[in-house]
This record gives structure tokens, C-alpha cells and sequence, in this order.
């Protein structure tokens, strides 16, 4: 991380903290519904994906708009810790969401 200084004292400044309403927590919303939608497909995955009760009850979401938000997320790189496996095999529980994974 690189530290400003002040112009005319020379000391070193506090590095910038993010704005809690500006892009920046935007973006940790997003990578946090990225984790969230992951995970859960991740623990769903052998029985299907989840119903849409589930999906519901957790997310808010109807099951059509979970998995289309998924199917973008796994469309996307690779998630640290998740191999090339097992991303294609939550893309196939996406694309075929009553299909048993095990």
C-alpha cells in the first residue's frame, strides 16, 4: 500500500479508507452475494441446486433470478480455492437445476 505525504510537512498521511456509499461498497456487496450464491450452490450442487423454498428463504430471490445471478457469477473466473471441476459442474446444476450432481 502506498502512503501519501503531506506537502509542506513531509509525515506520512493515513492511507485513504473506502467510502461507505461509493463504488467501493458496492463492490463488497457484490463480491459478498458472489460468496453467498456460491456457497450455497456449492453445499446444493449434489442434490440438485436447491428448491426454490430454499432459495427463497435465503436469498429473496425466485429460483429462475438465483440461478440466472449464478450462471453470470460461474460464466466469470474461477474462484480461489474452486477447481476447473467443480465450477463446470455448478455450471451443468445451473443450466439443469433439478439434475442430481453426485
Amino acid at each position: 500500500m502506498t502512503r501519501r505525504r503531506a506537502s509542506q510537512t513531509g509525515t506520512p498521511l493515513r492511507p485513504r479508507t473506502p467510502d461507505p456509499t461509493g463504488s467501493d461498497a458496492r463492490q463488497a456487496e457484490w463480491w459478498n452475494e458472489r460468496h453467498e450464491l456460491v456457497a450455497f450452490a456449492l453445499r446444493w450442487a449434489p442434490f440438485g441446486g436447491g428448491n426454490a423454498e430454499d432459495i427463497l428463504v435465503t436469498f429473496g430471490l425466485a429460483e429462475e433470478a438465483y440461478f440466472r445471478r449464478l450462471r453470470v457469477i460461474l460464466d466469470g473466473p474461477t474462484m480461489a480455492g474452486l477447481d476447473a471441476t467443480v465450477w463446470e459442474r455448478l455450471r451443468q446444476v445451473c443450466t439443469h437445476p433439478t439434475v442430481c450432481e453426485t
